[in-house]
């Protein structure tokens, strides 16, 4: 894979190659087709790979419902794939697979991680049921503390669901869910997730919607913040 990916950047011309330091939030990379067959020969690999090695697979065993969500996982991937364009779409592809397995020992490690993500100024904690801000930019530091309750007409839990629980964690595991909470205003440019235009915060029973404004951060400067917000569990 990590052969695919330098051949793909070596042949890109410099504007696609490089984000320029001006305009960089409203820069998009031209779209590139040939990603489309990356992510198909991949999905393909992975799936064999799980279908001729991992015990689930084997006929004697007769693991009905692993066989299921693998051939389930595998058709919604490669249906992703037709469309993909980028190195996020395929990044995003290959983190819907194996999240679709349903098992936290299968996982999708991409070489390259996004250094520029996109974020909503805004970094969320699980608590609990509740959806809390651990952490925000200084236009919005009023908000911490407060309780997200949905975004776009969404209750924030189907929106995790659909964003978290899609690609990036196992949403039938609690603790999954608490640690994949931060990047819940995260963008790191998954074109089969949509991210939301405003949402609604309640603090001391008070209720206000807020636009969201989507910017260019540096990943390592987000980091340390991003994990500080997973927190731990209290005892009791």
């Amino acid at each position: 894979m990590q052969a695919l990916v330098c051949a793909m950047l070596c042949v890109m011309p410099p504007a696609a190659a490089q984000i320029p330091s001006w305009g960089v939030d409203e820069f998009r990379a031209p779209p590139d087709p040939r990603w489309s067959d990356v992510a198909r020969t991949d999905v393909e690999a992975a799936y064999k790979l799980l279908r001729d090695n991992h015990p689930g697979g084997a006929e004697e065993l007769h693991d009905l419902a692993f066989q299921e969500r693998l051939n389930s996982a595998h058709s919604v991937a490669l249906d992703r794939a037709r469309s993909v364009v980028s190195y996020e779409g395929y990044a995003a592809v290959l983190a819907g697979f194996a999240t679709g397995m349903g098992d936290k020992h299968i996982l999708s490690r991409p070489t390259f991680a996004v250094n520029v993500p996109r974020w909503a100024g805004i970094i969320t904690s699980k608590r609990g049921r509740d959806w809390v801000v651990a952490e925000t930019d200084e236009p919005r530091t009023a908000l911490r503390g407060a309780t997200l309750i949905g975004c776009d007409g969404q209750d924030i839990d189907e929106l995790a669901r659909k964003n978290l629980g899609g690609f990036r964690v196992d949403w039938n595991v609690g603790a999954e869910q608490v640690q994949g909470a931060p990047w819940l205003l995260v963008d790191e440019g998954n074109p089969f997730i949509t991210r939301p235009a405003s949402c609604i915060f309640e603090r001391a029973g008070k209720r206000q919607t807020m636009k969201l404004d989507w910017l260019r951060i540096k990943r390592e400067n987000r980091l340390p913040k991003l994990h500080a917000a997973i927190g731990a569990g209290a005892a009791g």
